[in-house]
């Protein structure tokens, strides 16, 4: 599971600093039994379309768009979990920032480092009317097709953070 918040006043990925988001990374949590929480992560009903995600409107204007931390959550466990015990997760996958704008043609481009990177990465998302949603792997530097296409079915998966552009969406998940 991921958790994503909005970083105050930034407009520029390659401008935020470790220092400059410590005081949100205590907040940007998921699981933690917080309501308060609820913000940092997508609607825990599933209801996207009417309900919240934890990434805003993407914005025609450039510099209308946000900067994202992006808590990454953990890594899959593969340690050896005691009988009658439980294990919630591995080692922490850290922090990105991630921002995401418009391109002219109408699909998006997404913006995203490692939170103590100077530079960025970008990937250019076109809109596939094929499909539902959009995939990217943050961890692969690349969009991944995970779902059927639209004729061949409904494609459900829980606890993906979600982004939901004008009927389609643009999820993140760590491959």
């Amino acid at each position: 599971m991921m958790a994503a918040g909005k970083i105050p006043n930034a407009t520029s990925i390659d401008q935020v600093t470790e220092s400059s988001v410590a005081s949100l990374k205590d907040q940007v949590q998921v699981a933690n039994f917080n309501p308060a929480n609820e913000t940092y992560i997508d609607d825990v009903n599933g209801n996207f379309p009417a309900g919240y995600t934890a990434i805003g409107e993407i914005k025609a204007d450039d510099s209308e768009n946000g900067v994202y931390l992006v808590n990454m959550g953990k890594e899959i466990f593969t340690g050896t979990v005691p009988t009658g015990s439980v294990s919630t997760g591995g080692d922490s996958r850290g922090w990105m920032k991630v921002q995401i704008v418009r391109t002219t043609d109408g699909g998006y481009k997404v913006k995203y480092a490692e939170l103590g990177a100077t530079t960025h990465k970008e990937l250019i998302i076109a809109k596939n009317t094929a499909y539902n949603y959009s995939f990217v792997s943050l961890k692969n530097n690349k969009e991944v097709l995970i779902q059927p296409e639209k004729r061949n079915g409904i494609s459900v998966s829980p606890y993906l953070p979600i982004l939901f552009l004008e009927q389609e969406a643009i999820f993140m998940q760590i491959l």
